[in-house]
């Protein structure tokens, strides 16, 4: 089993950029890690095998950046009901931006003692750190 890193953005539009400068970071620090990344105008079928790797993985750090507060949401809402049946034991959610309500509180059920609330100044840095030391734990 490997470890993998998803980057959820929430957008008010798609966004169309494929440099992730977060993930091309994690993956030079950890190689074998599988990266992944979708947005909330992406395919259900993208949903899909984000919920199949947080299942093939050991353990999963989900990041979720909200860069609008408007947008759709049901996509994402319906990955987080399938992750919430995985049910999945080393699962790390960091948030980071404000969500609606319903969001939270499936993230906060999902991601238990491992779910986090970045502060509104948090730097690229600190949220690398976060991933890192998660990756690193048993």
């Amino acid at each position: 089993m490997t470890d993998s890193v998803i980057l959820i953005q929430i957008n008010a539009s798609p966004d169309s950029s494929f440099e992730k400068p977060i993930l091309r970071y994690i993956k030079e620090k950890n190689p074998s890690v599988v990266i992944f990344d979708f947005d909330n105008f992406s395919e259900e079928s993208l949903r899909k095998y984000a919920v199949d790797l947080v299942a093939q993985s050991r353990s999963a750090a989900i990041i979720v950046q909200c860069k609008a507060e408007e947008g759709p949401f049901t996509g994402l809402i319906q990955f987080f009901n399938h992750l919430q049946q995985l049910k999945h034991p080393q699962l790390l959610i960091l948030r980071d931006g404000p969500l609606p309500e319903q969001l939270v509180k499936m993230m906060k059920i999902i991601g238990g003692n491992k779910y986090r609330v970045l502060e509104k100044s948090a730097s690229e840095t600190e949220v690398r750190d976060q991933v890192d030391s998660f990756l690193k734990s048993p």
